[in-house]
């Protein structure tokens, strides 16, 4: 529940005042911190088809914030950088971002804020081990 709230509240913040949607700034969020990433790897992560992963690249062309290089290891294979357009974009809205999670974590007190970020730093690889054992894909 506190996953949806965070994204209802994500997504209007986001569209009125970056343009985005919550899966478009997710996208390019990890482009971002990836790049360059292959297509493959973003649609493991977003946990989304490579069709709904398309369709979300080729919008985020379209407007200039992403772009698409062939991989130099296998040129049947695409990654995923982000334009000077899209970087100054997602920087500005991570700032943002940073400042929302500031509230949502004020109802916290620093020694609970603490252990939150620690369980969940736990938790994250663990949950990508799950999906990748569900998905049969070897982490190795």
């Amino acid at each position: 529940m506190l996953a949806a709230a965070n994204d209802r509240m994500g997504q209007s913040w986001l569209k009125s005042r970056f343009g985005l949607r919550v899966l478009e700034w997710r996208l390019l969020g990890l482009t971002a911190a990836m790049e360059p990433v292959r297509f493959g790897a973003v649609a493991r992560k977003l946990l989304i088809d490579k069709g709904q992963l398309s369709r979300l690249v080729k919008a985020l062309v379209e407007r200039g914030l992403i772009e698409t290089v062939p991989d130099e290891n296998d040129q049947r294979r695409i990654r995923l950088t982000t334009t000077e357009k899209g970087r100054t974009l997602h920087d500005r809205a991570l700032v943002m971002a940073y400042a929302r999670n500031d509230v949502i974590v004020s109802a916290l007190t620093v020694e609970e804020t603490g252990t939150l970020f620690r369980l969940l730093d736990k938790l994250q690889p663990f949950m990508d081990d799950r999906v990748d054992e569900v998905e049969g894909i070897d982490g190795t």
